[in-house]
C-alpha cells in the first residue's frame, strides 16, 4: 500500500489530519507489548480495538461513497473507484469493489445503517449482510416498509452475529408480505423441486472385496425419508447409550451405524409394497442344496435385480447370480420376503419355500412381548427390533413356527445363529450362549 498524503505543509482537512494522527499513534504504539495487560484491561482493549475498527470502516465507507473515477482515479486513469483501490491497496478486485457497492448502498439507500455502523453498533460483517438483505426487498414494498425493515435489522444485530442475520433475511419478505412471500416460495421451491427430480441418480461400483460402494444424488424430500428411516435403526434407544458394538469389541461410527441400518432397512422392508415385474412382487431368491439349507458349507446363490458387481469380484455366478456364503443363505431363509429354493443333486428343486416357514406378525409380536429384548447373554437390544428365530429345532429339521418354540434375537445375534463359526446353545432360563468352534 502506498505512503498517506504528507500532511506536515499548509494546512489539512480534519479528515486527513486525524487519520494521519491515528496512523502515527498506531505506529508508535506497535513497540508496547500487550502482554503486559491484565485480563481485565486485555478485555477492554479487545472491545475498544473493535470499536475503533467500526468506525473506521464507516469513514472508509463515507470516504468511497464521495469519490469516483474522474478524481481518486484520475491521476493513473482508472475506470472506477474500485478499480483505482484494488491497483492503490492491492487489494483483490473482488475485495475492493465489494467495499465500493457496500459504500454506495450505506450512502443513497441505507442510512440507518451506515449511522449504526458509525456508532459501532453493528461490525463491518453485519453492515455487509443487512444491506444485502435490504437489496433484495421487492421492488413494490413501499418506503415505510423498507425503514421498518432497515431498523429492525440494525436493532436485531445487537444480539445475533452476521451469518444469523442472514438467516433471519430469508424470512424478512414473510414478515413484511406473507402472501406475496408464500406465493414466491412456493413458486421457487416447486421449480427446485422439479429439478431436484430431474438430477436423481445413483451408482454403484465393485470393490472386488465383496463390497460395494455408491455415490447418488436424490431429492430433498426423499433424503430426509430416508434419513428418518435410517435413524429407527440407529437411534439410542435402539442401540444403546454406548453405541453399537462391532465384533471386534470397538463401537461404531455414525456412519458405520447408518450403514448397517440401511442394510436393515433393505432386509426388512415389505416386498409386497413393491411394484410388480412380470407378474410377480419383487422377490429375492436363494438357491441352496439340502445339504446346505441343513447346515454344511459352500455357496448360495442369490437371484434378484440387476448385480452392481462384476464377475472379476468372485461373487458373481456364471449366470450372473450373486453368489454367499451357506450361513447367509441360511440366515436369510429366516427373512420375510426372501424365497429358499432347496436343489437336489441334479439341481431340482426340491422345495419352494413359502412363508409358512416364517414367523406371522402377530407370533412375531408375542415373542417380543415375551421375550423383551435379545435374548443372548449380554445383550441388552430391544425386542423391538429383534428377528424371530426358531429357538430349538430349525424349520428344516421338522421344527413348528410358533410362539413357543420362537425366541428373539436381534439382528447381530440373528446372524450369528446361521454362522457355521458359532454353536448356540439355550440355557435353562432361555437365554442364548454362543460359543465359537475351534
Amino acid at each position: 500500500m502506498s505512503s498517506p498524503t504528507d500532511v506536515t505543509r499548509g494546512p489539512v482537512h480534519p479528515v486527513l489530519g486525524l487519520l494521519a494522527s491515528v496512523d502515527a499513534d498506531l505506529r508508535s504504539l506497535s513497540q508496547t507489548p500487550a502482554h503486559g495487560l491484565s485480563v481485565d484491561e486485555k478485555r477492554e482493549a479487545i472491545l475498544l480495538a473493535e470499536q475503533v475498527r467500526c468506525r473506521m470502516a464507516a469513514l472508509s465507507t463515507d470516504l468511497l461513497a464521495a469519490g469516483d473515477a474522474d478524481d481518486v482515479g484520475r491521476d493513473d486513469a482508472s475506470p472506477s473507484t474500485g478499480a483505482w483501490l484494488a491497483n492503490a491497496t492491492k487489494a483483490t478486485r473482488k475485495v475492493a469493489f465489494g467495499e465500493v457497492r457496500l459504500a454506495k448502498a450505506l450512502d443513497e439507500r441505507w442510512p440507518r445503517v451506515r449511522d449504526a455502523l458509525r456508532d459501532a453498533v453493528v461490525n463491518p460483517e453485519q453492515a455487509r449482510v443487512i444491506v444485502k438483505v435490504l437489496d433484495k426487498l421487492p421492488d413494490g414494498v413501499d418506503e415505510e416498509t423498507r425503514v421498518r425493515a432497515e431498523v429492525t435489522l440494525v436493532e436485531m444485530a445487537a444480539s445475533h452475529d452476521a451469518d444469523e442475520l442472514a438467516g433471519f433475511g430469508k424470512y424478512l419478505r414473510h414478515v413484511l408480505d406473507p402472501d406475496e412471500a408464500d406465493r414466491r416460495l412456493g413458486e421457487l421451491l416447486a421449480a427446485e423441486e422439479e429439478q431436484a427430480r430431474k438430477k436423481t441418480w445413483l451408482r454403484m461400483r465393485d470393490n472386488g472385496d465383496g463390497t460395494v460402494s455408491g455415490r447418488f444424488t436424490i431429492p430433498a424430500l426423499s433424503a430426509l425419508q430416508l434419513t428418518t428411516a435410517l435413524e429407527a435403526y440407529t437411534a439410542p434407544r435402539r442401540v444403546g447409550p454406548d453405541g453399537r458394538i462391532a465384533e471386534d469389541g470397538s463401537r461404531l461410527r455414525r456412519d458405520e451405524l447408518l450403514g448397517t441400518g440401511l442394510c436393515e432397512y433393505i432386509a426388512r422392508y415389505p416386498v409386497g409394497r413393491l411394484p410388480h415385474a412380470g407378474g410377480m412382487s419383487a422377490t429375492v431368491v436363494v438357491t441352496m442344496t439340502l445339504e446346505q439349507l441343513l447346515g454344511g458349507g459352500g455357496t448360495a446363490r442369490v437371484l434378484g435385480g440387476t448385480l452392481p458387481v462384476s464377475a472379476a469380484s468372485g461373487a458373481v455366478g456364471p449366470d450372473g447370480e450373486l453368489l454367499i456364503s451357506a450361513g447367509e443363505a441360511r440366515r436369510l431363509a429366516c427373512q420375510a420376503g426372501v424365497v429358499p429354493q432347496v436343489l437336489g443333486s441334479d439341481s431340482e428343486v426340491l422345495d419352494q419355500g413359502r412363508k409358512v416357514r416364517l414367523h406371522t406378525p402377530p407370533q412375531r409380536l408375542a415373542v417380543r412381548t415375551r421375550d423383551k429384548r435379545c435374548r443372548t447373554e449380554g445383550c441388552d437390544r430391544p425386542a423391538t427390533w429383534c428377528h424371530a428365530h426358531h429357538a430349538t429345532k430349525a424349520w428344516v429339521h421338522g421344527g413348528t413356527t410358533t410362539v413357543k418354540d420362537g425366541i428373539a434375537l436381534c439382528p447381530w445375534h440373528h446372524g450369528k445363529a446361521h454362522d457355521p463359526r458359532y454353536e448356540m446353545t439355550i440355557t435353562p432360563t432361555r437365554r442364548v450362549r454362543f460359543t465359537r468352534r475351534p
